[in-house]
């Protein structure tokens, strides 16, 4: 079970994933945090392309992340973003959004909701799923 922040930043990232999709055909790499007094906000990134592709806007997330977390402002963070997914290496891989989310506490996770475009424009989402990750965004817990 993941932590109740971690469901929290699903729940906004893939809401607002699902409706770019729908509304615009895909998104670019989109922010939340949940910050120390439990507020939900989201976070953007820009540069100075037009069209700065994918991973220019993913690292400077993850550098905002980071910053944030270090000065103690955010207690959970996650990364929405369009990816191509197989769930296996003989399978053909298959458009899905992922949420890569990470809490103070530790837990990381990169949860998977593959979708398909139908013949009349509208989208089909199946079953969410998720895997570990070893997290970098908050200071590893002091040892005791």
């Amino acid at each position: 079970m993941a932590h109740a922040d971690l469901d929290l930043l699903f729940d906004h990232l893939i809401k607002l994933a699902q409706k770019l999709l729908q509304e615009n055909g895909g998104f670019l790499p989109l922010g939340a945090v949940v910050e120390t007094d439990g507020q939900v906000r989201y976070v953007g990134a820009m540069n100075d392309k037009e069209y700065p592709g994918a991973q220019p806007l993913l690292d400077i997330l993850t550098d905002e992340f980071r910053s944030m977390a270090a000065s103690g402002a955010i207690r959970a963070s996650g990364i929405c973003f369009d990816v191509l997914v197989a769930p296996d290496s003989d399978a053909p891989k298959r458009d899905a959004i992922q949420c890569r989310m990470e809490h103070s506490n530790g837990e990381a996770l990169d949860v998977f909701m593959p979708y398909s475009k139908g013949p009349s424009g509208s989208f089909r989402y199946e079953e969410v799923y998720a895997t570990k990750f070893e997290g970098c965004t908050f200071p590893p817990p002091p040892s005791t």
